[in-house]
């Protein structure tokens, strides 16, 4: 990232992250190696339980002073979900040789070059230094009224939104999944275009302290 790509990080102080309502730390991280992925979760009770939990990966180093939020997720199983983006994050893409039904070695292909793969090694590539939070959604979302849409999802967008997460974007609408109709209605002026993503009335009235967005 370039000096102006840097500027425009929301970044936060070990006491910012103190003041967020309702992190819990999971793990941190400088240097992973494949041996140590499923050591860090190992002891981590959620908060959660069976529930669907939501997660928070924050990084710094390499010329990001703070910590920034990198990403913001949600699923049945937050433990298994950060492992595999743990592995991820350190894969290796291997050229390797597929055969087809009559016939060996047909053509070529590399492993981990899909989105997800790329993605997740440019995050670690990024920083230095990483922690990782579930985030408890009852304390988060203490006092709001989500209305039509589920907790989750709504703290997951609030989160995001708040916290400008570098690698998040909404899930795709299907399935039921409303984080993008979230987004738009509640944290998007509908009088300006998407692409300029101008934070509405609503975003504003759950918007984080004041000292939190003064931070300098």
């Amino acid at each position: 990232m370039d000096n102006e790509q840097i500027k425009a990080l929301r970044q936060f102080t070990d006491n910012d992250l103190r003041k967020l309502n309702g992190l819990k730390k999971m793990c941190s991280f400088s240097e992973l190696k494949e041996t140590d992925v499923t050591g860090l979760l190992k002891d981590y009770n959620t908060l959660c339980g069976t529930d669907r939990g939501l997660w928070a990966i924050f990084g710094k180093g390499k010329g990001i002073d703070n910590w920034t939020c990198l990403h913001v997720g949600s699923s049945k199983d937050i433990k298994s979900e950060l492992l595999e983006i743990f592995k991820l994050m350190i894969s290796e893409p291997k050229e390797k040789k597929k055969s087809t039904t009559f016939h060996k070695e047909v053509y070529d292909f590399w492993t981990y070059m899909d989105k997800t793969s790329q993605k997740y090694r440019s995050m670690y590539n990024l920083c230095k230094k990483f922690v990782v939070f579930e985030i408890d959604i009852h304390k988060y979302l203490e006092g709001i009224d989500t209305g039509k849409y589920g907790r989750v999802e709504y703290a997951e967008v609030k989160f995001a939104y708040e916290t400008k997460a570098l690698y998040w974007n909404p899930a795709p609408a299907m399935n039921g999944n409303k984080e993008k109709e979230i987004y738009k209605n509640e944290f998007v002026d509908p009088f300006y275009s998407e692409s300029n993503m101008e934070p509405c009335a609503a975003a504003w009235k759950h918007s984080l302290p004041e000292n939190v967005w003064n931070m300098g």
